[in-house]
């Protein structure tokens, strides 16, 4: 039954609503199989131009809801008067909304009208690679990407072999085979049911342990300030936010590890160094080993960088993802006038993209990430099998009381599960936690607290096929199902 361009373009905006809700921290991850179904049935009906804005119509949807945290950072916190926050929210949503719109087009443009097995496998191969574009474009926005609702499915336990576009791949193609619903078809049920096989295989996948423990398990102490983010930058607040960590931290030296957030001090790295030093060799008398971010300012070519450090082995971890729009403006040359309107503290930072993502911690090697760099599969995974752990250091004060946060925590649950390390992640108001390497929470902080989570982290060695093939196996996949869609096009003509 075709349904009229009206009803299909609310029934698609619908449908990328339940979409978000896919995701944390509502987890209703059937709705995922429900909602992209839905949207391949709409895909087969009408001409290409109709299910392009079908797509967009989805996108808003899905994006709009899904990423409407971006509207609390602009407004909220970088001052942005309500129209202009809402305009520029607007402006990525429309952006990102681009991406299934395209994955619809491409779908009924190369394969027709008509909802076949050919088209869903079709339109999971294409979606899958306009997921690889929308995580690679413009610095790339890899969040809400359908592999990040895995965590607690039956496929969880293919995300340390396929990645997280292999993982979109096969819900895409499940959710596209549901809704065919040809029991008559025997192409269907053949397919439908190897679909079947391959989510309860999942269960013994998660069994395997494709890395193993190394020594004994870290305490470590996550020390999460709750600083509001409208003083931490000010002058006279600076000392009180300095001996709010110091005190949180004071009862908790003897730990292996204390960690502090993302620019836990609001002070840049040389205005400090006397104090860090003398402080950490304290920690370090006590068996601590203290780990924190701070902004770092290199004279010679007069940058900042966002940076994590150690004092203990004077390294330091720099951020090579940068934040757009709240640590480096895209394209200031052609915003002009425009820039002024960020607020922003150090908005101006720089990447850098030719330092190693380790950093050693006594007879360990920690894998840094500041902040959204953790929803960065193809970044994390190159130095993944040399690392014991994972540390992920924010601020999703820029955040508030939204969605954001628990997205960002989900993210990070799946990056421990793909790459087969435990991660600690601190942040400075929540969510806190501690992730074991199925991706399962060990612990973790009430939000909008000032406290410290104790708990341990253990220490990995080796790598799981993700971190060793990266994405290979997925383009395996999906150029393998879209020549298999071409030659059976060809035939069929």
């Amino acid at each position: 039954m075709t349904l009229s361009p009206a009803f299909n373009g609310a029934l698609s905006f619908l449908a990328g609503i339940s979409l978000t809700l896919a995701f944390a921290p509502f987890d209703y991850w059937p709705l995922a199989l429900l909602s992209i179904g839905i949207l391949f049935k709409i895909t087969s009906q009408g001409s290409a131009r109709q299910v392009f804005w079908f797509g967009i119509l989805f996108g808003l949807g899905y994006f709009g809801l899904g990423v409407s945290w971006v509207f609390v950072s602009m407004h909220r916190f970088g001052q942005l008067g309500t129209p202009m926050a809402f305009f520029m929210t607007a402006l990525l949503v429309c952006y990102l909304s681009i991406y299934p719109a395209l994955a619809c087009y491409l779908t009924n443009r190369w394969f027709g009208q008509g909802a076949s097995w050919m088209g869903a496998i079709a339109f999971a191969s294409i979606w899958t690679l306009s997921e690889y574009l929308r995580g690679t474009l413009l610095t790339g926005f890899p969040w809400l990407v359908l592999a990040h609702a895995s965590v607690d499915t039956l496929l969880a336990g293919w995300a340390p072999l396929l990645g997280e576009l292999g993982m979109s791949w096969l819900w895409v193609l499940t959710a596209a085979l549901l809704a065919l619903w040809q029991w008559t078809s025997i192409t269907w049920r053949v397919l439908l049911v190897g679909m079947g096989l391959i989510w309860a295989l999942g269960i013994p996948l998660n069994s395997v342990h494709w890395t193993e423990p190394k020594g004994e398990a870290r305490t470590i102490s996550l020390v999460q300030g709750n600083i509001p983010q409208n003083i931490k930058w000010i002058p006279t607040y600076r000392q009180q936010i300095i001996d709010q960590f110091l005190t949180l931290s004071e009862p908790h030296t003897g730990q292996h590890i204390i960690l502090w957030p993302e620019a836990a001090l609001p002070i840049l790295y040389h205005e400090a160094e006397e104090m860090i030093q003398d402080y950490a060799a304290n920690m370090q008398v006590q068996g601590t080993t203290w780990v924190f971010g701070i902004l770092v300012y290199d004279a010679e070519s007069d940058t900042y960088y966002n940076s994590i450090h150690v004092p203990t082995t004077k390294q330091f971890y720099y951020k090579r993802k940068l934040v757009p729009f709240g640590e480096t403006i895209p394209f200031a040359g052609l915003l002009g006038p425009i820039i002024d309107l960020f607020n922003l503290p150090y908005s101006a930072l720089q990447p850098v993209t030719n330092k190693s993502a380790l950093v050693e911690m006594g007879d360990n090697q920690l894998l840094g990430s500041i902040c959204y760099e953790i929803a960065f599969g193809r970044l994390m995974k190159y130095q993944a099998a040399k690392a014991n752990y994972i540390l992920n250091v924010s601020n999703d004060t820029w955040f508030g009381d939204s969605i954001g946060p628990h997205q960002h925590l989900q993210i990070a649950r799946y990056r421990a599960l793909e790459l087969g390390k435990e991660l600690a992640r601190g942040t400075n108001n929540g969510i806190t936690a501690v992730v074991d390497v199925r991706g399962n929470i060990r612990a973790r902080a009430e939000q909008f607290q000032s406290l410290v989570l104790n708990t341990f982290i253990q220490p990995y060695e080796g790598g799981t096929p993700y971190s060793r093939w990266g994405d290979w196996p997925a383009f395996f996949i999906v150029l393998t199902g879209l020549s298999l869609c071409i030659m059976r096009r060809k035939s069929s003509s």
